[in-house]
């Protein structure tokens, strides 16, 4: 795991798809070329490869991943906002991104107040970023920006100024149901490939669709009755418990890609 995975540069769509880009267009050439073609330096190229790897968009094996080049071919400027709602689960989903996925999944919830110093304290207190206070604060404000700047993720409308103390957590804006039913067949197919799991599990479990995008039962209920509607899973009762039932044979990326091309 790793809270410094970006060297203390922040998440910036704008520089990171200038970047992705780049990438895409000289598959060829090195991480340190691209970086000087984007203008930057030695470290901000390293944070922004930080960042593109943590979000599975680029990896120094493969260079820019199969979901980079979705991105490249129906979103390069990352402007809609179903490209918010992936690399917020992305990142959120990912324990590599200690401070990122801790924060989403065991803190954050829906209608929270807080304070940096509460987060902090929250953080410390689950032994993350142990090695260094000052590093933990530090990688704490870059979430903290990441989900209120309008260049990152701010646009989802997860986290607020309540005053100039405090902060408010609400549900992210205008769900697709298509990115909570990518992020199901994404995680199921990583797992153990079961047939059911139950809507409590969907809400409560580290990881899942409930605590990354802030669901509650209701709101989970109707992106999952749209998902049925596509056919792309059924919700019944069993034994006093709802279920979700996988019942679609393709591929999570095939259903990240329906959601894409509903937009253009």
């Amino acid at each position: 795991m790793a809270i410094n995975f970006s060297k203390n540069f922040p998440l910036c769509l704008d520089v990171l798809c200038s970047v992705l880009r780049a990438a895409g267009d000289s598959a060829k050439a090195s991480l340190d070329e691209i970086g000087r073609v984007c203008g930057l330096n030695y470290i901000k190229a390293r944070g922004v490869y930080g960042w593109l790897n943590m979000l599975g968009l680029h990896n120094l094996d493969i260079g820019v991943t199969p979901l980079g080049h979705l991105l490249l071919e129906t979103d390069p400027f990352m402007t809609r906002h179903a490209t918010l709602l992936l690399l917020h689960y992305r990142i959120s989903s990912n324990p590599g991104a200690e401070v990122w996925f801790w924060m989403t999944n065991y803190f954050l919830q829906n209608g929270l107040t807080f304070t940096m110093s509460d987060a902090e304290n929250a953080l410390w207190d689950a032994e993350i970023g142990r090695d260094s206070r000052e590093h933990l604060r530090k990688a704490l404000r870059l979430y903290m920006r990441g989900y209120t700047d309008s260049d990152a993720l701010g646009g989802l409308g997860i986290l607020h100024h309540h005053d100039s103390q405090t902060y408010q957590v609400e549900t992210p804006l205008e769900i697709d149901p298509l990115i909570i039913g990518y992020a199901l067949y994404e995680q199921r197919n990583a797992g153990l490939r079961t047939s059911t799991a139950t809507i409590e599990n969907l809400l409560s479990t580290a990881g899942s669709v409930g605590k990354i995008f802030l669901l509650t039962r209701g709101s989970l209920l109707e992106s999952l009755r749209q998902l049925e509607f596509r056919g792309l899973i059924t919700v019944a009762q069993v034994a006093d418990l709802d279920n979700v039932g996988y019942t679609y044979e393709g591929q999570a990326f095939d259903i990240l890609k329906m959601c894409y091309e509903g937009e253009r």
